[in-house]
């Protein structure tokens, strides 16, 4: 039972993720057949017997089939869902108006881009669903590291670094003391006697 459980754990999920993947590839091929105006007869999820399904009004069938492994987009002119071209009798039993809806009437451009369309609609959904599965979290961090490992600042040399101007005030004051102190300096000098003056008073 344990290994039931374990089994069945692991193919639901694969079946829900190839279903997503599945879907999301033969949806491309079916917007671009649609947009070069060729005919879908039948969109199928799976294969073999279908399981339930519904047809649109334009005449497509959707539906759900028994083998979960794949899918497929039949259009117009198609043989099988491997998109095998009808027998050449029946093209040419074909009016005009069926040619211009057929896959296998279009220009090779036209069949080139539906062919295509099935792997790049995979392909864009991959980048989708990366980019909304990240947390924001890990964009956070990374802007984290960056900041790290940023290079330090140089410090400014002192002789690139411009002057402080002082205020004028102070400007004055200093002048005005040192002119103080050099008077005050000669006048002492000039009232002290020199050595040979006292010499020749004694």
């Amino acid at each position: 039972m344990g290994f039931l459980s374990g089994g069945i754990g692991y193919v639901v999920p694969f079946l829900v993720v190839l279903t997503v993947l599945v879907f999301v590839h033969e949806l491309g091929h079916y917007l671009v057949a649609r947009w070069n105006k060729v005919r879908i007869e039948t969109f199928s999820i799976g294969f073999g017997p279908e399981l339930f399904g519904w047809t649109d009004r334009v005449g497509t069938r959707w539906k759900v089939s028994a083998i979960p492994l794949g899918g497929y987009v039949k259009m117009f002119g198609d043989a099988d869902p491997a998109s095998m071209a009808v027998p050449e009798e029946e093209i040419a039993q074909m009016t005009d108006a069926e040619k211009a809806v057929s896959f296998h009437h279009k220009r090779l451009m036209q069949r080139a881009a539906v062919v295509a369309a099935g792997p790049a609609a995979n392909f864009v959904f991959t980048l989708v669903a990366l980019r909304c599965s990240s947390p924001p979290s890990a964009s956070r961090s990374r802007r984290r590291k960056s900041a790290r490992f940023r290079p330090a600042a140089l410090p400014t040399p002192a002789a690139s670094r411009p002057a402080t101007p002082l205020p004028a005030s102070t400007d004055r004051r200093s002048i005005a003391s040192r002119i103080s102190s050099r008077r005050s300096g000669s006048t002492t000098a000039s009232r002290s006697p020199s050595p040979s003056n006292a010499t020749a008073r004694t």
